[in-house]
Protein backbone atom coordinates (compact mmCIF):
# COMPACT_ATOMS: atom_id res chain seq x y z
CA UNK A 1 0.00 0.00 0.00
CA UNK A 2 2.85 2.39 0.85
CA UNK A 3 4.57 1.56 -2.48
CA UNK A 4 1.30 2.27 -4.30
CA UNK A 5 1.03 5.79 -2.85
CA UNK A 6 4.74 6.42 -3.49
CA UNK A 7 4.30 5.62 -7.19
CA UNK A 8 1.42 8.04 -7.45
CA UNK A 9 3.51 10.82 -5.90
CA UNK A 10 6.45 10.10 -8.22
CA UNK A 11 4.21 10.08 -11.32
CA UNK A 12 2.63 13.42 -10.43
CA UNK A 13 6.03 15.02 -9.85
CA UNK A 14 7.40 13.59 -13.07
CA UNK A 15 4.48 15.06 -15.05
CA UNK A 16 5.12 18.45 -13.35
CA UNK A 17 1.55 18.54 -12.11
CA UNK A 18 2.38 20.26 -8.83
CA UNK A 19 -1.16 21.41 -7.96
CA UNK A 20 -2.49 17.88 -8.37
CA UNK A 21 0.42 16.64 -6.28
CA UNK A 22 -0.29 19.18 -3.52
CA UNK A 23 -3.97 18.17 -3.37
CA UNK A 24 -2.98 14.55 -3.25
CA UNK A 25 -0.47 15.18 -0.45
CA UNK A 26 -3.07 17.02 1.60
CA UNK A 27 -5.50 14.15 1.03
CA UNK A 28 -2.88 11.66 2.13
CA UNK A 29 -2.24 13.68 5.30
CA UNK A 30 -5.98 13.76 5.99
CA UNK A 31 -6.16 10.00 5.57
CA UNK A 32 -3.34 9.58 8.09
CA UNK A 33 -5.04 11.95 10.54
CA UNK A 34 -8.37 10.15 10.15
CA UNK A 35 -6.62 6.84 10.71
CA UNK A 36 -5.00 8.16 13.87
CA UNK A 37 -8.33 9.51 15.13
CA UNK A 38 -10.04 6.19 14.46
CA UNK A 39 -7.26 4.36 16.32
CA UNK A 40 -7.57 6.77 19.25
CA UNK A 41 -11.35 6.34 19.30
CA UNK A 42 -11.01 2.57 19.31
CA UNK A 43 -8.41 2.75 22.08
CA UNK A 44 -10.53 5.14 24.17
CA UNK A 45 -13.62 3.00 23.68
CA UNK A 46 -11.64 -0.03 24.79
CA UNK A 47 -10.32 1.83 27.84
CA UNK A 48 -13.83 3.05 28.73
CA UNK A 49 -15.19 -0.48 28.40
CA UNK A 50 -12.43 -1.83 30.65
CA UNK A 51 -13.07 0.98 33.16
CA UNK A 52 -16.82 0.28 33.16
CA UNK A 53 -16.26 -3.45 33.63
CA UNK A 54 -13.93 -2.67 36.55
CA UNK A 55 -16.53 -0.41 38.18
CA UNK A 56 -19.27 -2.99 37.70
CA UNK A 57 -17.07 -5.68 39.28
CA UNK A 58 -16.49 -3.34 42.24
CA UNK A 59 -20.23 -2.72 42.62
CA UNK A 60 -20.85 -6.47 42.60
CA UNK A 61 -18.19 -6.83 45.32
CA UNK A 62 -20.11 -4.25 47.40
CA UNK A 63 -23.29 -6.26 46.85
CA UNK A 64 -21.56 -9.42 48.04
CA UNK A 65 -20.39 -7.58 51.17
CA UNK A 66 -23.94 -6.39 51.87
CA UNK A 67 -25.38 -9.90 51.47
CA UNK A 68 -22.78 -11.36 53.83
CA UNK A 69 -23.39 -8.59 56.36
CA UNK A 70 -27.14 -9.16 56.21
CA UNK A 71 -26.78 -12.91 56.54
CA UNK A 72 -24.33 -12.55 59.43
CA UNK A 73 -26.82 -10.29 61.19
CA UNK A 74 -28.85 -13.41 61.96
CA UNK A 75 -26.05 -14.21 64.40
CA UNK A 76 -26.47 -10.79 65.98
CA UNK A 77 -30.21 -11.38 66.34
CA UNK A 78 -29.66 -14.73 68.03
CA UNK A 79 -27.08 -13.13 70.32
CA UNK A 80 -29.58 -10.44 71.29
CA UNK A 81 -32.23 -13.07 72.06
CA UNK A 82 -29.75 -15.00 74.19
CA UNK A 83 -28.64 -11.82 75.98
CA UNK A 84 -32.26 -10.91 76.74
CA UNK A 85 -33.03 -14.38 78.09
CA UNK A 86 -30.05 -14.30 80.46
CA UNK A 87 -30.68 -10.70 81.52
CA UNK A 88 -34.27 -11.56 82.44
CA UNK A 89 -33.27 -14.76 84.18
CA UNK A 90 -30.66 -13.06 86.34
CA UNK A 91 -32.81 -10.07 87.28
CA UNK A 92 -35.78 -12.31 88.09
CA UNK A 93 -33.46 -14.38 90.34
CA UNK A 94 -34.22 -17.53 88.38
CA UNK A 95 -30.64 -18.83 88.69
CA UNK A 96 -29.86 -20.75 91.85
CA UNK A 97 -26.87 -19.08 93.48
CA UNK A 98 -26.48 -21.68 96.23
CA UNK A 99 -24.88 -24.35 94.10
CA UNK A 100 -24.56 -23.49 90.42
CA UNK A 101 -25.17 -26.30 87.95
CA UNK A 102 -22.93 -26.60 84.89
CA UNK A 103 -25.65 -25.04 82.74
CA UNK A 104 -26.07 -22.14 85.15
CA UNK A 105 -22.31 -21.61 85.20
CA UNK A 106 -22.38 -21.30 81.40
CA UNK A 107 -25.28 -18.86 81.64
CA UNK A 108 -23.42 -16.70 84.15
CA UNK A 109 -20.39 -16.75 81.87
CA UNK A 110 -22.49 -15.89 78.78
CA UNK A 111 -24.21 -13.03 80.56
CA UNK A 112 -20.91 -11.63 81.82
CA UNK A 113 -18.34 -12.14 79.08
CA UNK A 114 -19.91 -12.81 75.68
CA UNK A 115 -19.99 -9.72 73.49
CA UNK A 116 -21.95 -8.79 70.37
CA UNK A 117 -19.20 -7.30 68.25
CA UNK A 118 -20.40 -6.68 64.70
CA UNK A 119 -17.82 -5.64 62.11
CA UNK A 120 -19.08 -4.83 58.63
CA UNK A 121 -17.35 -5.87 55.41
CA UNK A 122 -15.94 -2.86 53.55
CA UNK A 123 -13.56 -4.32 50.95
CA UNK A 124 -15.87 -3.47 48.03
CA UNK A 125 -16.45 0.09 49.22
CA UNK A 126 -12.71 0.62 49.83
CA UNK A 127 -12.01 -0.57 46.29
CA UNK A 128 -14.57 1.90 44.94
CA UNK A 129 -13.01 4.77 46.89
CA UNK A 130 -9.58 3.94 45.41
CA UNK A 131 -10.98 4.41 41.87
CA UNK A 132 -13.34 7.29 42.65
CA UNK A 133 -12.01 9.36 39.73
CA UNK A 134 -13.30 6.67 37.35
CA UNK A 135 -16.86 6.69 38.68
CA UNK A 136 -19.32 8.32 36.22
CA UNK A 137 -21.14 11.48 37.41
CA UNK A 138 -24.54 9.78 37.12
CA UNK A 139 -23.52 7.48 40.01
CA UNK A 140 -23.76 10.39 42.47
CA UNK A 141 -27.03 9.16 44.04
CA UNK A 142 -25.50 5.73 44.70
CA UNK A 143 -22.30 7.28 46.10
CA UNK A 144 -24.35 9.33 48.56
CA UNK A 145 -26.12 6.18 49.74
CA UNK A 146 -22.86 4.23 50.07
CA UNK A 147 -21.18 7.07 51.98
CA UNK A 148 -24.15 7.15 54.36
CA UNK A 149 -24.02 3.37 54.73
CA UNK A 150 -20.29 3.02 55.43
CA UNK A 151 -19.14 6.35 56.83
CA UNK A 152 -22.10 6.95 59.15
CA UNK A 153 -24.21 3.83 59.70
CA UNK A 154 -21.28 1.42 59.61
CA UNK A 155 -18.97 3.49 61.79
CA UNK A 156 -21.74 4.05 64.32
CA UNK A 157 -22.37 0.31 64.45
CA UNK A 158 -18.67 -0.49 64.85
CA UNK A 159 -18.30 2.19 67.54
CA UNK A 160 -21.14 0.61 69.51
CA UNK A 161 -19.59 -2.82 69.04
CA UNK A 162 -16.31 -1.54 70.45
CA UNK A 163 -18.18 -0.07 73.40
CA UNK A 164 -19.73 -3.49 73.99
CA UNK A 165 -16.27 -5.05 74.04
CA UNK A 166 -14.99 -2.29 76.35
CA UNK A 167 -17.75 -3.00 78.89
CA UNK A 168 -16.63 -6.62 79.08
CA UNK A 169 -12.94 -5.72 79.33
CA UNK A 170 -13.59 -3.18 82.08
CA UNK A 171 -15.46 -5.86 84.03
CA UNK A 172 -12.53 -8.26 83.64
CA UNK A 173 -10.15 -5.55 84.90
CA UNK A 174 -12.42 -4.92 87.87
CA UNK A 175 -12.45 -8.62 88.81
CA UNK A 176 -8.65 -8.84 88.54
CA UNK A 177 -8.15 -5.82 90.79
CA UNK A 178 -10.90 -6.36 93.36
CA UNK A 179 -11.97 -10.02 93.48
CA UNK A 180 -9.25 -12.37 94.65
CA UNK A 181 -11.28 -15.44 93.69
CA UNK A 182 -11.31 -14.55 89.97
CA UNK A 183 -7.81 -15.78 89.09
CA UNK A 184 -7.86 -18.74 91.51
CA UNK A 185 -11.27 -20.05 90.37
CA UNK A 186 -10.28 -19.67 86.75
CA UNK A 187 -7.10 -21.65 87.37
CA UNK A 188 -8.92 -24.41 89.28
CA UNK A 189 -11.97 -24.47 86.98
CA UNK A 190 -14.30 -24.20 89.94
CA UNK A 191 -16.88 -21.90 91.51
CA UNK A 192 -15.80 -21.00 95.02
CA UNK A 193 -18.01 -19.77 97.86
CA UNK A 194 -16.45 -16.33 97.38
CA UNK A 195 -17.58 -16.29 93.75
CA UNK A 196 -21.11 -17.36 94.72
CA UNK A 197 -21.17 -14.62 97.35
CA UNK A 198 -20.19 -12.11 94.67
CA UNK A 199 -23.12 -13.17 92.47
CA UNK A 200 -25.53 -13.10 95.42
CA UNK A 201 -24.72 -9.76 97.02
CA UNK A 202 -22.28 -7.64 95.03
CA UNK A 203 -24.22 -5.01 92.98
CA UNK A 204 -21.39 -4.86 90.44
CA UNK A 205 -22.50 -8.21 88.98
CA UNK A 206 -26.04 -7.21 88.03
CA UNK A 207 -24.91 -3.74 87.01
CA UNK A 208 -22.42 -5.27 84.59
CA UNK A 209 -24.97 -7.73 83.16
CA UNK A 210 -27.38 -4.83 82.62
CA UNK A 211 -24.73 -2.65 80.95
CA UNK A 212 -23.68 -5.43 78.60
CA UNK A 213 -27.28 -6.19 77.64
CA UNK A 214 -28.22 -2.54 77.17
CA UNK A 215 -25.21 -2.17 74.92
CA UNK A 216 -26.55 -4.99 72.74
CA UNK A 217 -29.87 -3.12 72.58
CA UNK A 218 -28.08 -0.06 71.21
CA UNK A 219 -26.31 -2.22 68.63
CA UNK A 220 -29.63 -3.68 67.50
CA UNK A 221 -31.12 -0.21 67.00
CA UNK A 222 -28.11 0.97 64.98
CA UNK A 223 -28.08 -2.27 63.06
CA UNK A 224 -31.68 -1.86 61.91
CA UNK A 225 -30.66 1.34 60.11
CA UNK A 226 -27.56 -0.27 58.63
CA UNK A 227 -29.59 -3.21 57.29
CA UNK A 228 -32.25 -0.97 55.72
CA UNK A 229 -29.74 1.34 54.01
CA UNK A 230 -27.63 -1.63 52.92
CA UNK A 231 -30.58 -3.27 51.20
CA UNK A 232 -31.52 0.01 49.51
CA UNK A 233 -27.94 0.34 48.24
CA UNK A 234 -28.02 -3.24 46.93
CA UNK A 235 -31.18 -2.52 44.93
CA UNK A 236 -29.75 0.74 43.55
CA UNK A 237 -26.70 -1.18 42.32
CA UNK A 238 -29.01 -3.74 40.72
CA UNK A 239 -30.73 -0.93 38.80
CA UNK A 240 -27.38 0.43 37.59
CA UNK A 241 -26.24 -3.03 36.51
CA UNK A 242 -29.54 -3.62 34.72
CA UNK A 243 -30.45 -6.64 36.82
CA UNK A 244 -34.07 -7.63 37.31
CA UNK A 245 -35.66 -7.54 40.77
CA UNK A 246 -36.22 -11.30 40.53
CA UNK A 247 -32.44 -11.70 40.81
CA UNK A 248 -32.41 -10.37 44.39
CA UNK A 249 -31.05 -12.91 46.92
CA UNK A 250 -33.40 -14.03 49.68
CA UNK A 251 -31.49 -11.99 52.28
CA UNK A 252 -32.33 -8.72 50.47
CA UNK A 253 -35.92 -7.56 50.81
CA UNK A 254 -37.23 -4.09 51.60
CA UNK A 255 -40.79 -5.29 52.16
CA UNK A 256 -41.89 -6.87 55.44
CA UNK A 257 -42.82 -10.20 53.84
CA UNK A 258 -42.52 -11.85 50.44
CA UNK A 259 -46.20 -11.93 49.41
CA UNK A 260 -49.50 -10.19 50.13
CA UNK A 261 -50.85 -13.50 51.43
CA UNK A 262 -48.05 -13.73 54.01
CA UNK A 263 -48.89 -10.23 55.18
CA UNK A 264 -52.61 -10.93 55.46
CA UNK A 265 -51.95 -14.10 57.46
CA UNK A 266 -50.14 -12.17 60.21
CA UNK A 267 -52.50 -9.20 60.52
CA UNK A 268 -54.98 -8.84 63.36
CA UNK A 269 -55.46 -7.60 66.90
CA UNK A 270 -53.23 -9.29 69.50
CA UNK A 271 -53.84 -9.30 73.24
CA UNK A 272 -51.29 -9.89 75.99
CA UNK A 273 -51.49 -13.49 77.20
CA UNK A 274 -48.43 -13.78 79.46
CA UNK A 275 -45.63 -11.63 80.77
CA UNK A 276 -45.56 -8.37 82.76
CA UNK A 277 -48.73 -6.29 82.68
CA UNK A 278 -46.80 -3.02 82.48
CA UNK A 279 -45.43 -3.54 78.96
CA UNK A 280 -44.39 -0.44 77.05
CA UNK A 281 -46.89 -1.29 74.29
CA UNK A 282 -49.92 -1.76 76.54
CA UNK A 283 -52.07 -4.87 76.71
CA UNK A 284 -53.26 -4.84 73.11
CA UNK A 285 -51.64 -4.17 69.75
CA UNK A 286 -52.71 -4.36 66.13
CA UNK A 287 -50.82 -5.55 63.06
CA UNK A 288 -52.10 -4.22 59.74
CA UNK A 289 -50.81 -4.52 56.19
CA UNK A 290 -50.46 -2.56 52.96
CA UNK A 291 -49.52 -4.96 50.23
CA UNK A 292 -46.41 -6.84 51.39
CA UNK A 293 -45.66 -4.41 54.23
CA UNK A 294 -46.72 -4.94 57.85
CA UNK A 295 -47.45 -2.11 60.29
CA UNK A 296 -47.88 -2.20 64.05
CA UNK A 297 -49.99 0.06 66.25
CA UNK A 298 -49.91 0.04 70.05
CA UNK A 299 -50.51 2.26 73.07
CA UNK A 300 -48.65 5.56 72.98
CA UNK A 301 -47.87 5.34 69.27
CA UNK A 302 -49.10 8.29 67.25
CA UNK A 303 -49.06 6.47 63.93
CA UNK A 304 -48.37 2.90 62.77
CA UNK A 305 -44.74 1.87 62.37
CA UNK A 306 -43.56 -0.36 59.55
CA UNK A 307 -42.06 -3.72 60.45
CA UNK A 308 -38.76 -4.63 58.81
CA UNK A 309 -38.10 -8.29 58.24
CA UNK A 310 -35.18 -9.46 60.36
CA UNK A 311 -34.57 -13.01 59.21
CA UNK A 312 -34.69 -14.40 55.68
CA UNK A 313 -36.41 -17.62 56.81
CA UNK A 314 -38.14 -16.94 60.15
CA UNK A 315 -41.03 -14.46 60.69
CA UNK A 316 -38.98 -12.15 62.90
CA UNK A 317 -39.37 -8.39 62.64
CA UNK A 318 -38.04 -5.16 64.07
CA UNK A 319 -38.40 -1.46 63.31
CA UNK A 320 -35.92 1.22 62.33
CA UNK A 321 -34.06 2.62 65.35
CA UNK A 322 -35.62 0.04 67.65
CA UNK A 323 -34.35 -2.88 69.72
CA UNK A 324 -37.84 -4.37 69.89
CA UNK A 325 -37.97 -7.79 68.22
CA UNK A 326 -41.28 -9.36 67.26
CA UNK A 327 -41.43 -13.09 66.60
CA UNK A 328 -44.53 -14.61 65.06
CA UNK A 329 -44.54 -18.20 66.22
CA UNK A 330 -43.78 -20.68 63.46
CA UNK A 331 -46.32 -23.26 64.61
CA UNK A 332 -49.27 -20.99 63.91
CA UNK A 333 -50.48 -17.57 62.89
CA UNK A 334 -52.24 -16.67 66.14
CA UNK A 335 -49.37 -16.11 68.56
CA UNK A 336 -46.64 -13.54 68.88
CA UNK A 337 -43.76 -12.96 71.29
CA UNK A 338 -41.97 -9.65 71.85
CA UNK A 339 -38.47 -9.02 73.15
CA UNK A 340 -38.35 -5.40 74.20
CA UNK A 341 -34.95 -4.38 75.53
CA UNK A 342 -34.93 -4.06 79.30
CA UNK A 343 -38.39 -5.57 79.75
CA UNK A 344 -39.29 -9.21 80.21
CA UNK A 345 -40.48 -11.37 77.31
CA UNK A 346 -44.19 -11.08 76.55
CA UNK A 347 -46.52 -13.40 74.66
CA UNK A 348 -49.57 -12.35 72.68
CA UNK A 349 -52.56 -14.14 71.15
CA UNK A 350 -54.58 -12.97 68.17
CA UNK A 351 -58.22 -12.25 68.99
Amino acid sequence: MIRFFRKIRQRLLAENRFSRYLAYAIGEILLVVIGILIALWINNSSQERIKQERIEATLEAIQNNIVQDTYFSNWLTNRYIRSHQLYTKIFDDQISLENLSEEEQREIWDASFQVSVYYILTSGYAQLMESLNEVPPDYSRLLSKLNLLYKIRGRTLESMSEENRKIKNNYIDYLKRNQHWAAVDDYRHEVSDAQLEFYRHNPVFKSHVASLHWSVMDIMGAHSLYRKDGMEAYIQINEILGKDESELPKEIRLTSVATNEDAARLTGVYELSSGPDDTSVGRQLEVTSEGKDLYITYAGLEQPRRLLFYHHEKPWFSMVRSSMLLRFETQGENTLSIINGKRALTHWVKK
